[in-house]
This record gives C-alpha cells, structure tokens and sequence, in this order.
C-alpha cells in the first residue's frame, strides 16, 4: 500500500511540474509574441515616416494603407487609419527603440538575472 501512495505522491509532483512548466512556456510565448508585435508595429511606423517624407503623402495615406492591409489581412484589425498614425507616433517617440538593450540590463547589481517572466511560476 505505501508504494501506491508513493507512487500517486511522485506521480502528482510530476503533474504538477509539468502543468507549472507548460504555464511558465505559455507566458513565455504571449511575452516574444508581444515584444515581435511591438518590433512589427515600431517598424511599420518608420516605414510610414520614410514613405510619408519622400512622397509628401498627406492624410489619405493612412486611410489607402488601411484599405490595402485589411484587404491582404480581413481578419486583422490592427490595421485602422488612427493605429497607424498611432505606429508613427510610437516610431517616432522611440526612434532608437531597437538598438536598446534588453530589460535585464536596467536590474543593477543582480547576478544571472531570469527573466522577468519566470517570476510567475
């Protein structure tokens, strides 16, 4: 009978390693996922400033770049006029946003630093 209650005690732990493992994994990705977005949406803001600057594109810009990108992706609604204007500002606000270093580095006088994200175990 105790090799049975070991067995369900060892097998529990497990269980619960693995579901503590997957949700860990799961934070993970939204957080790359998110950060990549981030990366897409600062960049599609200095493409619209590039674009904007060297054809003198007025308002009707963002609402032709709208039309297009929901006719490429119909299912997307990032993709309004004021969202775009919005990646623009975002772009602009943080030009240099890509050469920054990665958050670890704002953390002074902490050695081998996880990821903020492995604090929500």
């Amino acid at each position: 009978m105790s090799s049975l209650i070991k067995i369900d005690t060892e097998y529990k732990n497990w269980i619960t390693e693995i579901s503590n493992r997957f949700r860990q994994t799961q934070i993970k990705a939204a957080v790359k996922t998110n950060s990549d977005m981030l990366r897409f949406y600062w960049s599609l803001g200095r493409d619209i400033v590039g674009m904007s600057e060297k054809n003198n594109y007025g308002s009707g810009f963002y609402k032709t770049i709208s039309v297009d990108l929901k006719d490429i992706f119909p299912d997307i609604k990032s993709f309004s006029p004021t969202n775009l204007k919005y990646m623009r500002y975002f772009y602009e606000m943080y030009p240099t946003a890509p050469n920054r270093q990665q958050t670890v580095d704002d953390f002074d006088n902490i050695v081998n630093r996880q990821q903020a994200v492995d604090d929500f175990g």
